[in-house]
This record gives structure tokens, C-alpha cells and sequence, in this order.
């Protein structure tokens, strides 16, 4: 499975650019994490993209990130919660991510 994931609103156009490269590499399945949802514009033709595409055995999946995450974290349980912050915490140390990055993730966790 591939996942893409956005900190905006998904567009018709993000996802036509995304599938030949999936395709190429075999992937059946490709989720997109977003936050806002599918471009108001653009949400028939995706929907008709999508059914399309599952037609021909391609799988495309679209979920708002943040509710995505709440129904992840519920499944992990306390331990699993804690664990996944742990390696969150050791992913930004291993990337030197900028402090901005590390503070929008505070921020998101605040949120659940």
C-alpha cells in the first residue's frame, strides 16, 4: 500500500500525477491522508475517479488525516499511544527535522 499524505486539500490533479507512478511500481493500493478534505471542485470528479479506477483493480482510498489518527490511536491502546509518540520523538531526532516541524507535531497532538 502507498500513502500520500497532505496538509492541505487533495486535488483531482495531485491524484492524476500520483497513479502512473504507483502503477509502475505495482501498487494495488494507495491512500491518501489529508487534512480538508477533497477540493469542494474538484469531489465529483474524484469520486468518479475513484470508481473508475476501482474498476480496473486500483484502489484509492481518501481519509482526513486527523480523524484517520484518532482511529489509530484508539486501536493502539495506552502502551501502543505511548510507543508511537516514543518513535514519532526518535523519527524527528533520526531527520534533524526543524523545530517548526516538531512544534506542528505538538500542536497536532494537542488536538487529539
Amino acid at each position: 500500500m502507498g500513502v500520500e499524505v497532505k496538509d492541505r486539500q487533495l486535488t483531482l490533479r495531485q491524484i492524476e500525477d500520483k497513479l502512473p507512478g504507483v502503477r509502475s511500481k505495482g501498487v494495488r493500493e494507495l491512500l491518501f491522508l489529508v487534512q480538508g478534505g477533497i477540493f469542494p471542485d474538484d469531489t465529483g470528479q474524484v469520486d468518479d475517479l475513484i470508481e473508475r479506477e476501482f474498476t480496473t483493480g486500483q484502489n484509492l482510498y481518501v481519509l482526513e488525516f486527523q480523524r484517520f489518527v484518532e482511529s489509530c490511536l484508539a486501536l493502539l491502546g495506552e502502551t501502543g499511544r505511548r510507543g508511537f509518540l516514543i518513535e514519532v520523538g526518535i523519527e524527528l531526532d533520526r531527520q534533524r527535522e526543524d523545530i517548526s516541524h516538531r512544534r506542528k507535531w505538538k500542536d497536532l497532538l494537542t488536538r487529539l
